[in-house]
């Protein structure tokens, strides 16, 4: 909640993030109820998505960590990055196998 308001306060998230935004579902969410409506009229329709769990996955990491780390947050904040963005990894599913797991960063 601390870190969400000095985010919101800064106006540090563009528009087209709006899936981490207060009161604005997320892709995952409009994903979930497309596959309902698709489901409820009967349309054989296929869909997928990919879950991303991160707002960086177009930018270097090393890149957003040293820009985030000069924003004057609290240091737990920057120890909290740093933290999770090293248990960071890519798992490809298919068919419910695993077909590659990859450590990012």
């Amino acid at each position: 909640m601390v870190f969400q308001n000095e985010v919101e306060g800064r106006c540090l998230l563009s528009e087209n993030q709006l899936g981490t935004v207060r009161r604005v579902q997320g892709a995952k969410e409009q994903a979930f109820i497309n596959l309902a409506i698709n489901k409820h009229n009967m349309n054989n329709l296929k869909t997928s998505w990919i879950g991303v769990k991160k707002a960086f996955d177009s930018v270097e990491h090393y890149y957003l960590i040293v820009y985030i780390s000069k924003l004057n947050l609290p240091t737990w904040v920057n120890d909290f990055i740093h933290t999770i963005t090293s248990l960071w990894k890519l798992s490809i599913r298919g068919n419910g196998k695993e077909i590659l797991e990859k450590k990012i960063m």
